[in-house]
């Protein structure tokens, strides 16, 4: 949040114009009301590496780092990344399964990009991704023959979402600790209330052994990353990463093996 103690208001009945034309924290004000209005339809996503203030939207004049944007990639990688996506969910998934994967790698993609240019997950994404799961854990056990429409009853149904949606409660309860705790310890915001919304989305599509090896791989990836970049760059280290970036592929690439393979390739024990 935009630190705002610097008050042009000085107690002083009595102002001239020049002095309000010339009043240093006027830009300051402008920022606040548009990161408040980017924040109605988003929320942030960001994890810190060596502290920096992931509401204050600054650029560091020294070492030429901006927190507006992390990394600005062509949209025809995007657009790769879909047609990929939906090619290797048509070759491998039977045709309800390639749906919903089809469909969650797009929503991947977006919520990447968000949060690679802005720091920003959209909500709709991730809301989005939870319907979807639990759709999926609808109708692709309709799909194998487990029973008709006519048998969609809460009685029926709880069997088949239970797994989903506590999953997906262990997921935001996770994140939304690890974030508090991190607030309680250093005072500051590491971990964006929009990733702790995503982690419980993505939860739906896995189960708690997959989503454990989802985790290991994000944090092993941003790790690498910050490393990386730490080792890189000059100047002061200061590094805010968009973890709902490295967050969501290694979901959607843990449900699609799930899917696949139920043991994970041999990885469960």
């Amino acid at each position: 949040m935009l630190d705002s103690s610097d008050s042009p208001c000085n107690g002083s009945s009595v102002a001239t114009k020049s002095a309000a034309l010339a009043s240093p924290v006027l830009p300051e004000t402008r920022n606040t009301k548009s990161v408040t209005l980017k924040n109605e339809t988003a929320t942030g996503g960001g994890l810190h590496h060596e502290g920096l203030d992931r509401k204050g939207l600054k650029a560091d004049e020294e070492d030429g780092f901006s927190e507006e944007s992390w990394l600005d990639l062509p949209p025809a990688l995007y657009f790769l990344a879909v047609v990929v996506i939906g090619l290797c969910a048509a070759t491998l998934l039977p045709p309800p399964d390639a749906w919903f994967f089809t469909g969650f790698g797009l929503l991947a993609v977006i919520i990447i990009r968000s949060d690679l240019e802005s720091f920003l997950i959209p909500d709709w994404a991730s809301l989005a991704v939870l319907l979807l799961g639990l759709a999926r854990a609808i109708i692709v056990p309709l799909a194998d023959g487990w029973g008709t429409l006519g048998e969609l009853l809460p009685s029926n149904l709880w069997p088949e979402l239970w797994p989903a949606l506590a999953t997906a409660l262990l997921g935001f309860v996770l994140f939304y600790a690890i974030a508090r705790l991190y607030h309680v310890f250093t005072a500051r915001e590491g971990l964006g209330f929009g990733d702790v919304k995503l982690a419980g989305a993505l939860g739906v599509w896995l189960d708690p052994f997959s989503f454990s090896v989802m985790l290991q791989l994000a944090a092993f990836s941003a790790l690498l990353v910050a490393l990386l970049e730490r080792g890189f760059r000059q100047g002061p280290r200061t590094t805010l990463l968009p973890f709902g970036a490295f967050l969501t592929p290694c979901a959607w690439l843990c449900a699609f093996l799930l899917a696949l393979e139920p043991d994970l390739l041999g990885l469960r024990p």
